[in-house]
């Protein structure tokens, strides 16, 4: 069993802090930015998708923070290049808001994403079956965000009874850290209420940072 994405799964599966398919989406994150000033500035392929896709704002964001200010200048000249002949030829209401709509909720590197994300949850679903060692590492993560929660729900490759326990596995992971969570904003609640039983709880003042990473993920 080989795979382009088997060495980053397992760094990132060492760690058990946090989601560990945050910390792909990172890495794979910062490896398409990489990869587009290093390479895909000047490949055709790539140029012909930036032009159509343009960048979300997140990314156009982290394109202008690189520091490549001549090569973002190039990107975004001919995607308006491309964009001002569409709007050109949509003459009518609706096809106007439809071009605008696809400009705006479009973007290279999220599809490029998307697409590697996928893969990879494909694969984390063969290793809990197949790779030695990895249903540990697996086992002993904090939790797995919602939005990767379901990521790797929808990407299972297992079928019957071993689909079951690897669905088992995410959701009483991640019931375990819901109500750690829960209990924490709680308790941080309660520390303001002065009614309240003093030392009831441990008070973690980063808890409400904690829910907010678990529900929304990094995406």
């Amino acid at each position: 069993m080989e795979s382009i994405h088997k060495i980053p799964i397992n760094e990132a599966f060492s760690e058990n802090c946090g989601c560990p398919i945050c910390r792909l989406y990172e890495r794979y994150d910062q490896n398409a930015i990489r990869f587009l000033f290093e390479e895909g500035v000047m490949n055709p392929e790539t140029r012909i998708e930036t032009n159509k896709y343009g960048f979300c704002a997140k990314h156009a964001d982290a394109l202008l923070k690189v520091g490549q200010s001549l090569s973002v200048a190039l990107m975004l000249e001919t995607r308006l290049q491309k964009l001002q002949g569409l709007l050109h030829e949509k003459q009518s209401l609706k096809g106007a808001i439809k071009e605008i709509e696809e400009a705006e909720h479009n973007c290279y590197i999220c599809n490029r994403l998307d697409k590697s994300m996928s893969e990879i949850a494909e694969f984390i679903s063969v290793m809990y079956d197949t790779e030695e060692g990895f249903k540990d590492k697996f086992l002993n993560q904090e939790y797995f965000c919602l939005p990767h929660a379901k990521l790797l729900l929808e990407n299972c490759k297992l079928k019957g009874g071993k689909q079951k326990e690897y669905l088992q596995d995410i959701l009483k992971k991640n019931l375990a850290f819901t109500m750690r969570t829960r209990r924490s904003l709680k308790n941080y609640a309660e520390s303001f209420d002065y009614k309240a039983k003093r030392g009831a709880g441990e008070v973690d003042k980063n808890a409400s940072q904690y829910a907010i990473d678990y529900l929304t993920g990094k995406r």
